[in-house]
């Protein structure tokens, strides 16, 4: 037991991990994008900040999306109360707990972020998709259980927009708040087509491609909060995103993020000793599934 407390680099008066200088800023700068936030959002503002006092820093976050890992570091988290851009991270997070909040019923699927890229490779190597039963998503494919497919898209690298595909109309809808009225990029359609043949859905060689109604951004840095907004608004009715409310929505996300980690997941004490959080009653974060690993040591949930 020693050896293994010794290698969680714990800070011998609090009993917590040691976060580094980077990781430290990041929390003084959500501390301070949260003092200075409107008056109107004074119980969003005061939720938020009980919650990063609660977080463990310098810690990982890992959960399940369509059977895929994915990584959450605490920090990265506290990222969401600031003015920066959501990366891929922060965006599997919000799609998994919008999936995790639909009814078990839903035939609606979501891809995470890398999933137009790992098309893009696997495409490079077969002439046709090689569907892989033990991923979530193929098998719910194959088995037709998918009426409509939602999918993160980053043109250019800079931008986060989606395309939902709808199975039964054999159409493609482009979401993206800050280019109303654009449609999605030819190529990743086409690459959407070719990976949907392999689950006999064929949308060539005609398809048709049209722009969902989405909330204007204004701004240059709210594009993943407008997707994941737009996506809960239409499939769990959540309140849709505004300009106006951008810090609102940002203070929505990280809460429920949050809450959801710390609903689900044992983590170590100051006194070394493994504890189940579960006086947080966030209703959207319930069920969210959850591992966290501290200091690259696994802690299950119970």
């Amino acid at each position: 037991m020693p050896a293994v407390l010794a290698s969680l680099d714990l800070n011998q008066s609090t009993g917590t991990p040691r976060p580094n200088d980077q990781n430290a800023k990041i929390w003084k700068d959500a501390e301070e994008w949260l003092s200075m936030t409107p008056i109107q959002v004074v119980e969003l503002k005061e939720t938020c900040q009980t919650l990063l006092k609660q977080l463990p820093r310098a810690s990982l976050l890992s959960f399940e999306l369509l059977s895929v890992t994915c990584s959450l570091c605490s920090e990265h988290l506290a990222l969401f109360l600031g003015q920066q851009w959501l990366y891929d991270d922060r965006i599997d997070a919000g799609l998994s707990l919008i999936q995790q909040n639909l009814p078990s019923s839903t035939r609606i699927a979501f891809a995470d972020t890398l999933f137009m890229v790992q098309l893009c490779l696997a495409r490079k190597w077969h002439v046709t998709y090689i569907p892989h039963p033990e991923k979530a998503m193929d098998q719910a494919l194959l088995q037709g259980r998918v009426d409509k497919l939602e999918v993160p898209v980053n043109p250019g690298g800079t931008h986060w927009a989606g395309i939902q595909v709808d199975l039964q109309a054999r159409t493609f809808h482009y979401r993206d708040g800050y280019n109303p009225g654009k449609t999605a990029d030819p190529q990743d359609l086409e690459l959407l087509s070719w990976y949907l043949a392999s689950f006999g859905v064929n949308f060539m060689p005609c398809y048709r491609s049209t722009s969902i109604l989405t909330p204007h951004q204004s701004d240059g840095n709210s594009c993943g909060v407008v997707l994941l907004s737009s996506l809960a608004a239409e499939h769990l009715s959540w309140r849709p995103w505004r300009q106006s409310e951008a810090v609102q929505h940002r203070m929505e996300w990280f809460i429920r993020i949050a809450e959801a980690w710390l609903d689900s997941v044992v983590w170590l004490r100051c006194n070394y000793s493994l504890m189940h959080v579960t006086d947080h009653n966030l209703d959207p974060a319930r069920g969210f599934l959850a591992k966290f690993i501290l200091c690259g040591k696994w802690c299950t949930s119970v």
